[in-house]
Parts: C-alpha cells; sequence; structure tokens
C-alpha cells in the first residue's frame, strides 16, 4: 500500500469520535393480534431474505421483553398480577372480541366454586334454540383463555383433561387411531381408575390441530402453561403423518413457540423407551406438566372436589343422626418396575 494512502487512512482513523455506536433498534416487535373469527393468511411464497432476517431479529426482541417482563407469583394474600402474555398484545380487547356466552361459561365456573360446588366434568349446554350443543374446539379454546386469565386454575385443569381423554377415547378406537403405536406394554397390576371427567358431548374436531385455534392458545398464554405442553405431545406422538400435514399447511401459519415445544418433545423420544404423561392413563401423572395449579402451588381440582364432597356427605349424616365414619380407608399403589426408564419426568 502507497505511503500517502497509509498516511491518509490513519488520518481518518485519528477523526473517527472515540465511543461511537450504532443507534438502537427503538420499539420492540408486536405481532398483529389473532380475532377469533378471522381465518388465518397464507404465508407469501416469495420472501427477501434481508426481510426475513429483519423479522427474525424484532421477534427475538420481543421474546426478550417478554421474558424481562415476567415476575413470581407474589405471596398469598397480595393482589395477583395479570399472566403477561407472548402477544404481548392487549388481553382485555381480545377477550372482548369472544361471544358474551364463553363468559358466562367461564362466571358459571366460578361461581360453582364459590359455592362449594367444584365441577369435575363440563356440564351439558342448551338453547333456546338448539336444546343439544355440543362443545366445539373454538369453545374450549376461548374458554381456557378467559379462565386462564382470570387465573382460575381449576376450570383450566378440567378444561385440559377434557382435552386428553378425548385423545385416549380416539386413540383407544381402530378405525380413528392417531398417535404412533405404543411398545411398552401396560402393567396389568395397576389398575385403570373410572373416568372421573364424565362424558360431556363434545364435537368430533374438538382433538383437531387447528392452527388458528393453537396460535389463540400461544398467543395468549405464558411460555410455561401446561396447556401449551399438552398440544405439543398430542402433536409429537402422531409422528411423520402430521409432519406432511404441517408442510401442506405451510410453515408460516403455525406458532413458533408450537414448533419449538413439538421438537423437544420429538427429541426426548428419540431412541427412548418413553411414556410421555398425556398416554398415562392415571390422571395424577397429567397434574406435573399439564395442569396450572402445579405452577401457582394450589391442590389439584380433584382433590379439593373430593375434600368437599367428603365434608357434605358427613355433614349430612350428622344431620340424618347417622354416627360419623372416622375409619380410613387405605388404598394399595403398585408402580411398574423401574418405572424411570419408561415415563417421563418433565
Amino acid at each position: 500500500m502507497p505511503p500517502e494512502r497509509t498516511q491518509k487512512m490513519g488520518k481518518k482513523a485519528a477523526q473517527k469520535k472515540p465511543g461511537a455506536a450504532a443507534s438502537p433498534k427503538d420499539g420492540n416487535y408486536v405481532p398483529k393480534k389473532p380475532v377469533a373469527s378471522a381465518t388465518p393468511r397464507a404465508s407469501s411464497r416469495v420472501r427477501r431474505a434481508p426481510e426475513l432476517l429483519q423479522e427474525a431479529a424484532q421477534a427475538q426482541d420481543a421474546i426478550s421483553a417478554s421474558s424481562s417482563s415476567k415476575k413470581p407469583d407474589p405471596p398469598q394474600g397480595q393482589a395477583q398480577p395479570e399472566p403477561t402474555f407472548t402477544s404481548g398484545c392487549d388481553t382485555s380487547t381480545f377477550l372482548a372480541s369472544f361471544d358474551s356466552d364463553i363468559h358466562e361459561l367461564a362466571t358459571f365456573f366460578r361461581d360453582s366454586a364459590a359455592n362449594n360446588d367444584l365441577r369435575v366434568e363440563l356440564p351439558g349446554l342448551t338453547s333456546e334454540a338448539n336444546p343439544d350443543i355440543k362443545w366445539t374446539a373454538e369453545t374450549l379454546i376461548q374458554l381456557y383463555l378467559v379462565s386462564y386469565h382470570n387465573r382460575d386454575w381449576n376450570t383450566c385443569d378440567l378444561i385440559t383433561d377434557t382435552w386428553i381423554r378425548a385423545f385416549h377415547k380416539l386413540d383407544s378406537e381402530p378405525l380413528t387411531k392417531i398417535w404412533r403405536e405404543q411398545k411398552i406394554k401396560c402393567n396389568p397390576a395397576i389398575e385403570i381408575p373410572p373416568n372421573d371427567n364424565g362424558n360431556p358431548d363434545l364435537h368430533h374436531h374438538v382433538t383437531s390441530f387447528d392452527p388458528r385455534l393453537l396460535t389463540q392458545l400461544y398467543e395468549y398464554t405464558e411460555k410455561d402453561c401446561g396447556a401449551r405442553n399438552m398440544w405439543a405431545d398430542a402433536m409429537a406422538l402422531v409422528g411423520e403423518r402430521l409432519e406432511s400435514t404441517m408442510e401442506s399447511i405451510g410453515q408460516g401459519r403455525w406458532h413458533k413457540d408450537l414448533i419449538w415445544n413439538i421438537m423437544r418433545t420429538c427429541m426426548r423420544l428419540v431412541r427412548a423407551r418413553r411414556t410421555l404423561k398425556i398416554e398415562e392413563k392415571q390422571p395424577g401423572a397429567w397434574c406435573k406438566r399439564y395442569h396450572e395449579h402445579a405452577r401457582h402451588g394450589t391442590d389439584c381440582y380433584r382433590v379439593i372436589a373430593t375434600a368437599v364432597a367428603g365434608k357434605k356427605r358427613r355433614a349430612d349424616s350428622i344431620e340424618r343422626g347417622e354416627p360419623a365414619d372416622t375409619s380410613t380407608k387405605r388404598v394399595k399403589f403398585t408402580s411398574p418396575e423401574n418405572a424411570d426408564e419408561y415415563s417421563e419426568e418433565d
């Protein structure tokens, strides 16, 4: 390099102000909030690389802002903060777009719990025009979101268990079997408890993997939401058949956190003799991974409902003049050998 050019470059470097830095990005990316009645748009087929890089950077900023704003639950007795949702949108506006029947159902469940009548199964739905209304996929998702926003964890967990039992029923029939074959056989020594969630009238599509409804679930729940894990596990168990379906629908239609959760579950299943919690027939196995009460330090709605029912029975016995039953019922629990090898703990 000529000496004159080297000297010019040295002068320019000396003139540069120390500590100068590029201007920071302004604002966080706020994705468009979904509307319950809107149909998802197909993603554009041709997109430039710079646009993709910019959107990825903005999405990462939104994730960082969401995670930094997350705070632990305050001590009992203090006001509970509203959940921090992935979308960063105005939650009240989104929930207000739901039909009034959804909010009436949420109020019904809260009032039942307040009157010591905690629900362990979904009630039947009726109207003047239709005496027999089925629970639809959209109704369950929206009721879950309203209950989640109201911190009604009992109703959230009841809806989650209803989904799990719907998948169990679907997978038990040869013509509708959806999950890949489980190679680990059930231990006959363990008795499968009866269905305590009843048989609500569900529409057949409550177990369908609707990208629009799943996006609503992921946009308006926190990252550790149990329903997220449940749907991701249910989708991972379908295997390659769901892979082709997701590709045909398009990558842009699926929430990125949903894809991430499915990938994590699939990685745990690779070359491992493992049973996911959603496959278990014992309801107690669902609490840790799929229930909200496990994340907020409260009892399962089954435990609460059983305790309330026991108090009512004892009160009725005393009122009738019958002696109170103070005996203790002993129940024997049998666990399979090498349980850690076969059952998922996460």
